[in-house]
């Protein structure tokens, strides 16, 4: 969908939105409907930066051509034509590139070029539709744990770097540590998914070493990133001094590897095993604001929470009516998101999978509902359909 960013005059105070509106990452501001209360409130959602369907704005307008500031949100300048992108279908690349990274363990410097390209794919995913990229962490389970987990942390952490504004080279660092973090217990990590038993001791001496071994397995392929190795080796180091294998303080952690810690842990807390359910997001946001403070920067944390909402998308959610659905888009109100409804309150399906706006008091957000996307009827592509990108 190609979109066009609003100016001052497209709306009016006390006039209701005639179509939905989007901040430059494709997220949900406010939809059709709303009704703007003051002047001051169109001045700084215009410096934020607004945008919608640049159909709908032009119809708004009573214009009938293609106007010279219609832009597709989110692309890089440099892509010559219109071209199809599916943030889904980016996330599944990031995955088989680090697949092939890690098939050959032996080969670091052929790993690492592999690496490098699933870092691009993690990162246009999240330019293109950042909710879709965050919907995969819920939803697309199927490769095997080593390759999704760290693909996850990935996602979430390219989000989180951004918001904190980084430069670009120091988010690209955090995206490859993320992907290249547990490079030295690939084979444990299969293991462990399906261990409900704790670890035996060489299992732990290995899950202690290996933040420095898969360090050292980098440098054995000629990475140099001096940013890249060191948020690997601390990224399971805690604030507190209460991490491994150093067990550095607050000054001696890189504030980057606290992004990767973060993200590692909430994606692994959402995560199944094969003798257990993973939590829902909500309960494993929760969890972190309560019991994690000490371990990460407590504003990363609220920045975390910030940014996910209360219910993320891919969750899968229950509504006033009765309605089951999931949720697709945030908002402005991390209690509010948008939902696609998918099942009626008897459980039959809907067709269209119609758009519930959460703040309506009919379709308010109940609860979470424990089944996943796919129980309900419905993929990740339909749900989180491909979009026109262009230069």
């Amino acid at each position: 969908m190609a979109r066009m960013r609003l100016v001052a005059e497209d709306i009016a105070v006390g006039t209701p939105l005639r179509y939905d509106v989007f901040d430059a990452q494709g997220r949900m501001l406010l939809c059709a409907g709303y009704v703007i209360e003051s002047a001051g409130q169109i001045e700084r959602l215009i410096e934020h930066g607004l945008f919608s369907d640049a159909s709908a704005v032009r119809q708004a307008r009573g214009t009938g051509s293609e106007p010279a500031d219609a832009v597709d949100v989110g692309v890089r300048a440099a892509r010559p034509a219109l071209e199809t992108m599916s943030a889904i279908d980016l996330v599944v690349e990031a995955r088989r590139r680090l697949g092939s990274a890690l098939a050959v363990p032996a080969d670091a410097s052929a790993a690492l070029v592999a690496v490098r390209d699933a870092a691009i794919a993690v990162e246009d995913a999240c330019r293109y539709d950042s909710d879709a990229a965050l919907a995969t962490i819920l939803v697309l389970r199927d490769d095997p744990y080593p390759i999704r987990h760290a693909v996850d942390v990935a996602l979430l952490g390219a989000i989180l770097s951004k918001e904190l504004g980084h430069a670009e080279s120091v988010r690209r660092a955090i995206v490859c540590a993320a992907l290249t973090m547990n490079v030295a217990m690939t084979e444990l990590q299969i293991t462990l998914y399906a261990q409900a038993a704790p670890l035996d001791d060489a299992q732990r001496r290995a899950l202690v070493a290996h933040p420095v071994e898969s360090a050292r397995w980098l440098e054995s392929g000629g990475l140099t990133d001096r940013l890249w190795l060191d948020i690997v080796a601390q990224h399971h180091e805690a604030a507190d001094g209460s991490g491994y294998p150093a067990r550095l303080h607050a000054a001696d952690i890189r504030p980057e590897a606290q992004v990767v810690s973060l993200a590692d842990r909430y994606c692994g807390m959402v995560s199944e095993r094969a003798y257990r359910a993973g939590a829902s997001p909500t309960a494993a946001l929760r969890e972190i604001y309560l019991r994690h403070g000490a371990a990460i920067d407590p504003k990363l944390i609220g920045l975390l929470v910030k940014e996910m909402g209360i219910y993320p998308p891919g969750t899968a959610v229950e509504l006033a009516n009765g309605e089951l659905g999931v949720v697709v888009r945030r908002t402005l109100n991390p209690g509010q998101p948008i939902v696609r409804a998918l099942r009626t309150a008897e459980g039959r399906p809907l067709p269209g999978w119609p758009k519930r706006v959460t703040a309506d008091p009919i379709h308010a957000v109940r609860g979470v509902h424990e089944g996943r996307t796919r129980e309900l009827g419905a993929d990740a592509r339909s749900l989180w359909p491909a979009t026109v990108q262009g230069p």
